[in-house]
């Protein structure tokens, strides 16, 4: 299988020291390991801020998937979904005739299951009840598909208990964001604790999904060029 080169820039997180190659390196790893994934990390010259990673890819297209994959940051965040989130409303805020204090305009992207699409507006608290940092555990649900396990740290049950059992069960909703995109906002129906699911995610996204939680990066990764290697020539 054909071997692809890709050169990645590292630039500081933010509230994150500067970056550093052997750090960076060591968090592609793990990274890869998640996603079961061989690969091969070379440093840069001395702190250029440059890594250079191996893949083996079919082609192009799939060398530049995990990439995409090895390198994505993972933010995950849960937010409170203001109980009026009508088209009407979103009209209203957005033509400057009304306004929401605390909450701002989130567009919902999702597929039917005939692969129809559709666009549900949202009003998201600005701030939010659990972030990426409070995941310990994330896994696929090997018999629902779409659907992933997360397991929250000691705090995030505790914020998500305390979050829960303010909202009217049946009718106020909760809404899950993967780096700043809405990937559902379900209907609380009773008070949740230490794990939650993530559903209405295409097969394909949910193990990239649960190694980006897994193994979060202290710098963003970017992609500045991607290249086939010339295969070995074969020992005499």
């Amino acid at each position: 299988m054909p071997t692809y080169a890709a050169v990645l820039s590292l630039a500081p997180s933010p509230g994150s020291p500067k970056a550093d190659e052997a750090t960076a390196a060591r968090e592609l790893a793990a990274r890869a390991k998640h996603l079961d994934t061989r690969i091969v990390v070379g440093l840069g010259a001395t702190d250029d801020g440059r890594l250079t990673v191996q893949v083996e890819a079919s082609n192009e297209a799939e060398a530049r998937t995990l990439v995409d994959q090895l390198s994505s940051t993972g933010s995950l965040e849960l937010r409170a979904v203001h109980p009026d989130s009508s088209q009407e409303l979103w009209d209203a805020v957005k033509a400057g005739d009304s306004l929401l204090p605390g909450f701002v305009p989130y567009e919902h992207h999702y597929t039917h299951r005939d692969g129809t699409s559709g666009t549900t507006p949202l009003f998201l608290s600005k701030r939010a009840v659990i972030r990426g940092q409070h995941v310990q555990r994330a896994e696929p649900v090997a018999d629902q598909e779409g659907v992933i396990l997360v397991h929250l740290d000691h705090e995030g049950a505790d914020a998500m208990r305390r979050a829960t059992e303010s909202l009217e069960l049946g009718r106020d909703r909760i809404a899950v964001l993967f780096n700043d995109e809405v990937v559902s906002a379900p209907v609380v129906q009773g008070t949740l604790g230490g794990q939650f699911v993530i559903q209405g995610l295409r097969d394909a996204e949910r193990l990239p999904l649960c190694a980006a939680l897994l193994s979060p990066y202290t710098a963003n990764l970017k992609l500045e060029s991607l290249k086939p290697l010339a295969p070995e020539a074969p020992k005499p």
